[in-house]
């Protein structure tokens, strides 16, 4: 379980006084007690939707925090996104993505649904391996 590999990692970062680790972990294990309680058994998938949402908690925190100029809040945020991408699987890149994208457009033929060419690509990369705003970006470029 991933809870476990984040507490140590936890235990190593206050050992070492990391605090940009400690407060991301902090707040990851928080998410993920919060999926165990629920009651349901959690899966692999449900923690990694908890990581993704950590981190796109961060991206809007360093959006917002970059508008009203707070330099060292947004490197602060960035700091802890960058310890929150560890524990994502390796993301795919934009290249395979528009091949991918390509190939399901090549296979669904003329007058093509949008919301159904993303839902394929982000079902045959592995939702957890791509970022769905990059998926809705390139297929909004490539589709007509």
């Amino acid at each position: 379980m991933l809870i476990e590999k984040v507490r140590t990692d936890l235990y190593q970062a206050t050992k070492a006084r990391d605090l940009p680790r400690v407060r991301a972990l902090r707040m990851l294990i928080s998410s993920l007690e919060y999926l165990e309680k629920r009651g349901s058994q959690v899966t692999t998938e449900d923690e990694m939707a908890a990581v993704k949402l950590e981190i796109k908690k961060r991206k809007e925190a360093i959006e917002a925090f970059g508008q009203v100029g707070e330099q060292e809040r947004v490197k602060d945020e960035e700091d802890e996104m960058k310890v929150l991408m560890e524990y994502m699987p390796e993301q795919v890149g934009e290249d395979e993505v528009r091949k991918v994208v390509k190939e399901v457009v090549g296979e669904a033929g003329e007058g093509v649904n949008k919301g159904m060419v993303i839902g394929k690509v982000i079902g045959k990369i592995g939702k957890e391996k791509v970022d769905g705003n990059l998926v809705a970006r390139i297929v909004n470029e490539l589709v007509k």
